[in-house]
């Protein structure tokens, strides 16, 4: 059931679409105008490959336009930044654009409930073609759906400026990827983690240098043998702790082309170099200001931010959380083991996400390189 230009205009105002900026004289009959942010970018690519992330030329147009070639391809988006939890959308365009042979979206049509964000724009023309910056360029309409909605949280979330297209990384995901842990514990000190991934004495290496140099060879090996998805680091003493962390995350970022997450408490910030996603381990007693004054910190290492709870609290206090952190961070995750998955309820909120942890198979899934710099291939003991 699609919304008339009275109930789009009434879900704004009883915020079930959400419009930034709104401008009333944009709504139609059946849909709402977007307009056309002022920076393009142009694919570089000779050659289109969906394993590899595309090359581009970014464009800012200027107040008396820009003119797009034929046989090139565009990436645009949305002035406006919209979100519903109430309804999907499709994103089309404009027929008067449309008598101009200008395509201003190629099959991504479909906007799920619970995303938010500005809408990138796939633009082609068939003659060279000026477009302006802001100018009415397609539309949007909404509908009803039926069931319990399952509200997006994927890879374009938040999306702010026109995205590249990220099916590279469901390539790495559908063909036997592994998770690559680093654990910089601290050294000559019997660990246990409490996983029971690992235990033994540590063996001090004579200097740094022959640390990192061991460090960045194990790096090596491993990628050439195998595909690694993800660079996870933590461990069961804050990686933040280690004096050598800086040049570690440099060594990781020269030797594989792959996502960089860090686990931290926080407790000692220091200026990482930029990575892609800190997780920032929260406990339910932690003062929030302090809290805050850490996640204000690191968002100038990471393009995303979240804070993550391990599952031990009621329903009363996770909603406490959320309430608390949700302005403040990209998700919430609540870390659950598997095997308890189904005891566990967890409350339901657009940025909660659930790490389902698993240890009794991990064999197929994961490689540590572990405190003693050594290669655990599925965190054997």
């Amino acid at each position: 059931m699609w919304l008339t230009g009275h109930k789009i205009r009434e879900a704004i105002i009883n915020k079930d679409i959400k419009i930034e900026p709104y401008h009333d004289q944009y709504i139609n009959p059946n849909s709402y105008n977007y307009t056309l942010f002022p920076v393009l970018k142009r694919i570089k690519n000779e050659v289109i490959d969906l394993k590899e992330d595309d090359e581009y030329e970014e464009i800012v147009i200027p107040p008396e336009g820009y003119v797009l070639q034929p046989n090139e391809c565009y990436l645009g988006c949305t002035n406006e930044i919209f979100h519903s939890d109430k309804y999907a959308s499709l994103v089309t365009g404009r027929s008067s654009i449309g008598r101009k042979f200008v395509t201003n979206h190629i099959t991504a049509g479909l906007i799920d409930q619970g995303f938010e964000g500005r809408i990138t724009l796939e633009i082609v023309v068939v003659k060279p073609t000026r477009v302006y910056p802001n100018i009415p360029f397609g539309q949007v309409y909404w509908f009803k759906t039926i069931g319990m909605p399952m509200l997006y949280n994927g890879k374009y979330q938040n999306q702010n400026v026109p995205e590249i297209s990220k099916v590279s990384q469901d390539f790495v995901n559908s063909i036997k990827s592994k998770k690559l842990y680093i654990v910089p514990e601290m050294w000559n000190k019997k660990l246990k983690f409490e996983e029971g991934f690992f235990e033994g004495k540590i063996k001090k290496p004579k200097s740094k240098l022959e640390l990192n140099k061991k460090f960045e060879n194990n790096l090596k090996k491993i990628n050439k043998k195998e595909l690694i998805d993800r660079v996870e680091i933590t461990g069961g003493n804050d990686p933040l702790e280690y004096d050598n962390i800086e040049e570690l995350i440099d060594i990781i970022k020269n030797n594989i082309k792959t996502k960089i997450k860090l686990y931290t408490r926080g407790n000692k910030l220091k200026d990482i170099p930029l990575i892609d996603e800190i997780n920032l381990v929260v406990l339910y007693e932690d003062k929030f200001k302090e809290v805050l004054n850490k996640i204000e910190y690191y968002k100038k290492r990471t393009d995303k931010i979240r804070i993550c709870v391990p599952l031990n609290l009621s329903k009363k206090q996770q909603l406490e959380l959320i309430k608390i952190y949700e302005k403040y961070v990209d998700e919430i995750v609540f870390r659950v083991l598997k095997k308890n998955n189904n005891k566990q309820k967890v409350a339901i909120h657009k940025k909660v996400k659930i790490d389902l942890i698993e240890f009794d198979n991990p064999k197929s899934k994961s490689i540590v390189i572990g405190p003693d710099n050594k290669i655990l291939e599925g965190f054997e003991k």
